[in-house]
């Protein structure tokens, strides 16, 4: 699998480890180091209906749901949530830790808690601590 950014319902793919958006949200990248991995970063995404408006949302009542690990990318290990309507309205949430191998586990329970979302709501993602982005 090449390191391409691809958008792939409800699958795990890779994502270029420094981008558009890495930089327009003021993280920094930092230099690669030699073990350096492109594997590091993975994103997994999943539509999730919604009875709200996300200004407006997906044209089958979804959110498009990711959550991105990037051990690397924004200089140390993190992972991003993000919930998406279809222009551009979302909300996102970051949360960042001490080694990769935290950040990896972290990844994999966001994953599963993410799939177990029946809908999405607003003031669900702002109980949980999502930011509007």
């Amino acid at each position: 699998m090449s390191s391409d950014f691809r958008i792939s319902r409800g699958e795990q793919h890779l994502v270029k480890p420094e981008g558009k958006g890495a930089r327009q949200r003021g993280f920094k990248p930092r230099e690669r180091a030699a073990d350096y991995n492109p594997r590091d970063h993975k994103r997994f995404t999943l539509n999730i209906p919604t009875p709200d408006d996300f200004c407006p949302t997906l044209v089958d009542g979804t959110v498009e749901v990711s959550v991105m690990l990037t051990t690397r990318a924004w200089g140390e290990p993190s992972i991003r949530t993000c919930v998406w309507g279809g222009d551009d309205m979302g909300f996102e949430r970051d949360e960042v830790f001490p080694t990769d191998q935290e950040a990896e586990g972290a990844y994999q329970r966001r994953v599963q808690e993410t799939q177990g979302w029946g809908i999405v709501t607003i003031a669900m993602l702002k109980e949980l601590g999502f930011q509007i982005a």
